[in-house]
């Protein structure tokens, strides 16, 4: 199979844009990534949680404003 056609396969097969697979791989990083333990977050919080129950407490603690909203 020559590389034209090769790339025409793969994009007729293709279930999601780049963009699509972009945004299902930062949405897994981050879903890794908040319920894993940091010892950076531990230290500078001296607590031993995971960064999402972290934020968390944090908002049930203190008051967080709710974002601008975006400009029409």
């Amino acid at each position: 199979m020559k590389n034209k056609e090769r790339i025409k396969n793969g994009l007729k097969e293709a279930r999601l844009s780049l963009q699509e697979f972009e945004a299902v791989l930062q949405r897994r990083r981050h879903d890794l990534l908040a319920t894993k333990r940091l010892r950076r977050v531990e230290a500078a919080l001296r607590t031993n949680e995971s960064p999402l129950k972290a934020a968390q407490r944090l908002t049930e603690d203190f008051f967080v404003p709710e974002p601008p909203s975006p400009m029409k």
